[in-house]
């Protein structure tokens, strides 16, 4: 199982881990914006869904950080429009 991080279900937070996590991760930033572009999405939608998704499944304020939790995300829409093209 992928390490999980302390969180905080709190807007600004999430909003601030995630660009952190963006600013010092070249190959995320490359990565995100390139998929953002594909996916005709802006980085806030992204910030919605990951809060959605901690509020939702975080586990004693632990949940995945931002970019593991992507990763999967990203991978699993990709999945998903593959499936439709098909």
């Amino acid at each position: 199982m992928q390490q999980l991080i302390e969180i905080q279900s709190d807007s600004k937070w999430i909003s601030q881990h995630v660009s952190s996590e963006i600013e010092y991760n070249p190959a995320l930033k490359e990565y995100i914006y390139r998929w953002l572009t594909e996916q005709n999405l802006d980085l806030n939608r992204i910030k919605d869904i990951y809060q959605t998704a901690i509020v939702n499944g975080h586990i004693d304020n632990k949940f995945f950080s931002f970019s593991v939790w992507f990763y999967n995300y990203s991978k699993r829409k990709e999945e998903e429009n593959i499936g439709r093209i098909i």
